[in-house]
């Protein structure tokens, strides 16, 4: 028996957790708290003794009791540990042949966020982050360096712990160690189908070394209503400039400061008058309240030579800026580690339930296109049968396509509920052969089980048209998602020649069922049952399920410490593909050359601190465009088929198409890392390449085949994509630091192909959004007028009114090809400030909602001319000369005929999508957080508190559009990138407080 202990060569600070290893030999221990061991060896045996952060040593046993000195290691790129690559698995960065960055905990938290995507966006190069709309419980959209499919799937693939997950909306932020983002296919390879649009490898928090320690953490956010589309203040309700006390149009005479009529006569025989004039500020405004977040984690975390735990409990409940709005989520998490000799267990189970309650689209949207002067105030009592807002007294006309009833009657009839519950985990198993040769076995269980509920309450009027007879709609989503993985791991050092690799395999099993069941016509107002009903109840009922086996490798070849070269292979089976085309390979290269190790007189310099080059090659299959049963003829039920009451079953209107292949997605990329100045100033410069072909999409075919659609394998998507990366520190002193990064990012993507004939064509995604070949995609695409060859508007010489151009106008990508992020922290002795900024350019917005508040007459642009007819600026006159030739003539006399009336607006100018759709151009500062951390002399006098810091947080302080832009936050979606739906809620901003505590 040898007992020692391990410490610090510089001040003989004993080293807990180290670990030792006898040469040759399969025995392995840890150093306890003091950095004191004991292990079964005999005299002259070699002991290898290890410590992230220290150079390992190797110690010849020359007695029963000896003491072992670590030097620091100099910190450096090439020795920083990735803390996840593929598969959970840990490599030096010096190895890695492609772009990876590390988002720690503390950067991630920043503003307090109650969803992780909300604190990676704008910190990445590369990486862009949408979210769609701003209710309670908002989805979010990731890209990573562009779209690789016209159709399919183009998100990261989410791996917790190692094991791959569906979504991480519900994962809580402050349970998150780090996120390893792996850009592009090349990093992910060995992750299959989902890897090809790369990873967000998140490790979750485990014990911390030394005593045990309680952390609690109180957020508590404000968030208010900002970017509210601007609305006209001078003209007020009716038609063709006629007043009408029952139409919500705000196509009235201007606004005069008289008392008018307001709305019918009410039931007690009052005409209600509203003052016509506008408000002295934008009612719509008071629609909002002030929303409230208020978060409470508390996590206990400890760890000892044998093992490690984590555990925490968090409650959030959010108020939302919509009244009556709200979600509230309970989650728990429990990660322990426990070592046993040569085997190594790690658990990890997270299970959380999200309640949220909320209005679906329509108070909002009611509003936007009501007049200035609308009382809302006065809609808050609709109960009252003499109340302005009650549907009996009601405006009786309003723009076609929008519920006309008041916001504060469509909040309290009007609900969609919904109780999610989540339970993830995995377990997973390490066995230590050799010093060289391990095996892991690891297992996982994602569960997903989501009721909802959406109602709509009965409510008898006695006007006509006015009757809500009642709805409610039952249903429930359950998702469950097995994966296991079993992995050899080897490694071996001969001379300057190094190697490691592993062989695995992957078992994923995929199952899910949704139920719903609705019923109308409700019998009761106060019962939102589907048996509390007159007629049949509707439903459907849908199952699938989806396997996947895959065998995978990969080796890592290292000369010298500083050229390395890994190879990667991966073979899939699965059940979505035809047996003859569900088996496919595909392989991938990457090398790396950390030229800063590699030549002497850079090992030496004062100024170079690393420097390496890297670059990939990867071909991976993507199957995410093909749901299950997708190649199968499927039927539904028809009734009264063939005739009179009889059931028969009619095939589906797509063709299956068994000869459907994966997509396949080749990548390339290269790039380099630099840092200088002792690590001050830290660059990455990458380039990557995509070629997606044989994408997969439904094609339309003559129905005289009886068929209306099929899938098939054509088109070709590529990618280009241009990424900078710098970070430093601008000033570092005993008091002060100055951190300041910034990244940058260029995505040209290009449709090459897409029936895979000669004839220019196009694919039509959603509303304005196309798959053009030869284009950015998605390209938007807007009705325009028809023009001469400088661009000027062509009218009619008799009426001067515009006509419609026969071909759709290309107006550029909905995406932004330019991506910036800016992140600076700044700390002087207990007191940091952090800000970040995001800045997008380049792409284009199509705005429903405009179009809606063009037909209603509150938009500014209908007020552009006094409601007087008028000369449509940059308008020409076309005249056919004697020879055939055409003639342009400037339009200097002609009024378009009926410009001052509301059909014209509606025709003429909401009839043209390019009349409200702007570029997306935008810069805001995103977080922007102040903290103060309570001195160690103060908290002293308070023996239980270890640590304490209090921050203030904002978000979306400020933000700078572009000037033709009037749709909210272009960063907020709805549907799809580049469009803005009509039921959109406008965005808002937040502030508030944390307090952290540790004891």
């Amino acid at each position: 028996m040898v007992v020692g202990q391990v410490v610090e060569e510089e001040n003989e600070d004993p080293i807990p957790y180290a670990t030792i290893f006898i040469k040759g030999a399969n025995k392995q221990v840890l150093t306890d708290d003091k950095g004191q061991f004991a292990i079964q060896a005999n005299k002259n045996n070699i002991l290898i003794v290890s410590y992230i952060g220290f150079e390992s040593k190797e110690v010849q046993v020359t007695s029963h009791n000896i003491k072992i000195y670590l030097k620091k290691a100099a910190y450096d790129l090439d020795e920083v540990q990735v803390v996840g690559t593929a598969l959970g698995l840990k490599r030096p960065a010096k190895e890695l042949g492609y772009s990876a960055t590390i988002i720690n905990n503390a950067k991630l938290t920043e503003g307090a966020p109650t969803n992780t995507l909300t604190g990676l966006s704008s910190k990445v190069a590369g990486l862009r982050i949408n979210m769609y709309d701003s209710k309670v419980d908002p989805d979010f959209k990731v890209v990573l360096r562009g779209y690789r499919s016209l159709t399919g799937n183009n998100e990261p693939i989410y791996v917790v712990d190692g094991m791959p997950i569906p979504d991480i909306n519900r994962l809580n932020p402050n349970d998150i160690e780090s996120i390893t983002v792996l850009k592009g296919a090349n990093a992910a390879a060995l992750y299959g189908s989902e890897g090809v649009n790369g990873a967000l490898i998140i490790t979750t928090k485990s014990g911390e070394k030394g005593k045990g320690k309680v952390e609690y953490r109180n957020s508590t956010m404000f968030s208010s209503v900002f970017l509210l589309p601007k609305a006209q203040t001078s003209f007020g309700q009716g038609i063709d400039g006629v007043y009408s006390p029952t139409t919500s149009q705000s196509w009235g005479p201007a606004f005069d400061g008289t008392m008018k009529d307001f709305g019918t006569t009410l039931p007690n025989g009052e005409q209600p008058q509203v003052l016509y004039a506008a408000p002295s500020h934008d009612v719509r405004k008071d629609l909002f309240q002030t929303g409230v977040n208020v978060q409470h984690d508390i996590s206990f975390s400890k760890a000892t030579n044998r093992a490690s735990y984590f555990t925490s409990l968090q409650a959030m409940q959010i108020d939302g800026i919509i009244p009556q709005d709200k979600s509230t989520r309970y989650s728990g998490r429990f990660n322990t580690t426990q070592n046993f000799e040569n085997l190594t267990l790690s658990t990890s189970i997270n299970c959380s339930t999200t309640n949220s309650n909320t209005a679906p689209d329509g108070p909002w949207p009611s509003l936007y296109v009501l007049p200035a002067n609308y009382p809302l105030a006065e809609m808050k009592n609709w109960k009252d049968e003499n109340s302005l807002g009650n549907p009996n007294n009601y405006f009786v006309s309003g723009v076609s396509g929008l519920q006309l009833n008041s916001p504060y009657y469509y909040i309290d009839t009007h609900r969609d509920k919904s109780r999610q519950q989540i339970l993830n985990g995995k377990i997973e198993a390490e066995y230590t052969f050799f010093p060289w040769l391990k095996a892991m076995a690891r297992i996982g269980l994602y569960n997903s089980d989501t009721q909802t509920h959406s109602s709509i309450t009965k409510y008898d009027t006695y006007v006509s048209g006015r009757n809500q007879s009642g709805s409610v709609s039952d249903g429930s989503a359950f998702i469950r998602r097995v994966n296991g993985d079993f992995i050899i791991k080897a490694n071996q050092k001969w001379g300057r020649f190094a190697v490691n690799g592993i062989v695995g395999e992957n078992i994923r099993d995929d199952y899910a069922k949704s139920v719903n069941i609705s019923a109308s016509n409700l019998l009761f107002s106060n019962i939102e049952n589907p048996d509390s009903r007159s007629g049949d109840l509707t439903g459907s009922t849908n199952i699938s399920r989806q396997r996947q086996v895959a065998l995978y490798g990969e080796v890592t070849g290292g000369y010298n410490d500083y050229l390395f070269l890994t190879v990667t292979g991966r073979n899939d089976w699965v059940s979505v593909l035809s047996k003859e085309n569900r088996s496919f390979f595909y392989p991938g290269i990457s090398s790396s050359f950390v030229f800063s190790n590699a030549f002497d007189f850079l090992k030496e310099s004062k100024v170079f601190s690393f420097g390496k080059i890297y670059a990939a090659y990867n071909k991976t299959g993507n199957v995410s465009g093909i749901s299950p049963y997708a190649l199968n003829l499927s039927y539904s039920q028809a009734t009264n088929f063939p005739y009179n009451n009889l059931v028969g079953y009619v095939p589906a209107s797509q063709k299956p198409n068994k000869n459907i292949k994966p997509e396949f997605v080749r990548s390339f990329e290269i790039g380099t890392q630099l840092s200088f100045f002792d690590r001050r100033l830290n660059a990455e410069i990458a380039y990557s390449y995509s070629n997606s072909k044989g994408q997969i999409f439904q094609a339309s075919t003559s129905a005289a085949t009886g068929y209306t659609s099929t899938l098939i394998n054509m088109g070709e998507l590529s990618n280009n994509v241009l990424e900078v990366s710098l970070s430093g520190d601008i000033l570092r002193n005993k008091n002060w630091r100055w951190n300041l990064a910034l990244n940058y990012s260029y995505i040209k993507n290009k449709v090459i192909d897409l029936y895979g004939t000669d004839d220019t064509e196009e694919y039509s995604i959603f509303k304005v959004l196309y798959a053009v070949k030869g284009e950015s995609f998605p390209s938007v695409k807007v009705t325009d007028y028809n023009r001469d060859p400088q661009g000027r508007i062509i009218v009619d010489a008799k009426t001067g009114l515009p006509s419609k151009a026969v071909n759709l106008t290309t107006k550029g990508s909905s995406v932004p090809p330019h991506l910036f992020g800016l992140q600076s922290s700044i700390s002087y002795k207990s007191f940091s400030l952090y800000f970040d900024f995001d800045c997008r350019l380049g792409g284009w917005n199509n705005s429903e909602f405009i179009n809606s508040m063009i037909k209603a007459g509150t938009h500014p642009m209908t007020t552009q001319y006094n409601r007087k007819e008028y000369i449509i600026p940059n308008s020409v006159i076309q005249q056919t000369n004697a020879d055939g030739t055409k003639t342009y003539v400037e339009n200097t006399s002609v009024y378009a005929k009926g410009s001052d009336k509301a059909s014209y607006w509606s025709s003429y100018v909401a009839g043209y999508t390019i009349n409200y759709t702007a570029k997306s151009d935008y810069l805001k500062l995103k977080t922007l957080s102040l903290s103060y951390n309570v001195p160690h002399s103060i908290l002293k006098r308070l023996a239980i508190i270890s640590d304490a810091t209090i921050s203030v947080q904002a978000t979306n302080l400020f933000i700078i559009r572009h000037k033709g832009y009037d749709a909210g936050d272009p960063e907020n979606l709805y549907y799809n990138e580049g469009f803005n739906g009509w039921r959109q809620q406008p965005p808002y901003r937040t502030y508030g407080f944390t307090l952290d505590v540790t004891f």
